[in-house]
């Protein structure tokens, strides 16, 4: 299944050459141009990544992706051509994962935009490994109940309730 990208940016002439580019690579994209209408899209859309720009109508960029990391499961790409105003610092302060600078190269932003849900998936496979590593650290192999160490654990929270 093709990853799902929401592509943020009032300028239809930004918006329209990332998607184009991004749908050649594989990816299935979504588009807003605006803050208030990639939340409203997100309540629908389930989305791997967000690539915003900061300066929007409404919602600016930097508030739509604290939104985005309170509520949805979901990476975002920062993107400015105001690199004296904005910088990467404030960015991942406000939860991005990654933070480009106007004129965009599609193929830089490719290139990050792939990293970034490559680590999301080796974020999601390790929080997988350790649940199953603490399940394993709590039953017994042979019979799959609690271990010793286990129940006696609980006996005694028990017992202190």
């Amino acid at each position: 299944m093709a990853q799902r990208v929401l592509i943020v940016d009032d300028e239809k002439s930004i918006r329209e050459p990332i998607q184009t580019y991004l749908e050649m690579a594989g990816y299935t994209c979504f588009t807003a141009d605006s803050g208030e209408k990639a939340v409203e899209l997100l309540k629908t859309e389930p989305v791997d990544a967000v690539i915003t720009d900061i300066v929007l109508p409404g919602i600016s960029g930097l508030e739509l992706t604290s939104l985005i990391k309170a509520d949805y499961d979901t990476e975002v790409i920062v993107m400015t051509g105001y690199s004296q105003t904005y910088s990467y610092t404030q960015a991942v302060h406000m939860g991005a994962s990654d933070f480009i600078f106007k004129p965009v190269r599609l193929e830089e932003l490719a290139l990050r935009l792939k990293r970034v849900l490559r680590e999301r998936e080796m974020t999601r496979e390790c929080r997988l490994m350790v649940d199953r590593l603490r399940q394993l650290a709590i039953t017994d192999d042979l019979t799959g109940l609690y271990n010793s160490r286990h129940f006696f654990g609980q006996l005694a929270a028990e017992a202190d309730r």
